[in-house]
């Protein structure tokens, strides 16, 4: 059996999805934006038993705060099909860059 513990699954082939479904994989779907989220719906829908979903908003993502609030509302609305929220973790790229800029001389 073959188990990924963090995808992003909308972004694989079908056909390479469906290969790796039919071996009896199973994954770790973790959404990035409202689209991505969507999709993995859709997909957890089809192999429930397969995906354990993750929903959230990849924190490198430039997103409104409608689009924030639209997956908050996907979380609510699908919490059954839900094994956790996903991508909430710091955007490090944020802190290296705010690091290197402390670090500048007068």
């Amino acid at each position: 059996m073959l188990i990924d513990i963090h995808c992003h699954l909308e972004g694989v082939l079908a056909f390479d999805r469906e290969r790796f479904f039919k071996q009896n994989g199973k994954i770790g779907a973790v959404s990035m934006t409202k689209a991505s989220a969507l999709e993995l719906i859709r997909l957890k829908q089809q192999y429930s038993d397969q995906i354990y979903l993750f929903l959230g908003i990849h924190p490198e993502k430039d997103v409104s705060k409608q689009e924030i609030q639209a997956v908050i509302d996907l979380i609510y609305q699908h919490r059954h099909l839900l094994s956790g929220i996903g991508e909430i973790g710091i955007p490090f790229f944020l802190l290296r860059r705010e690091n290197r800029a402390r670090k500048t001389p007068y």
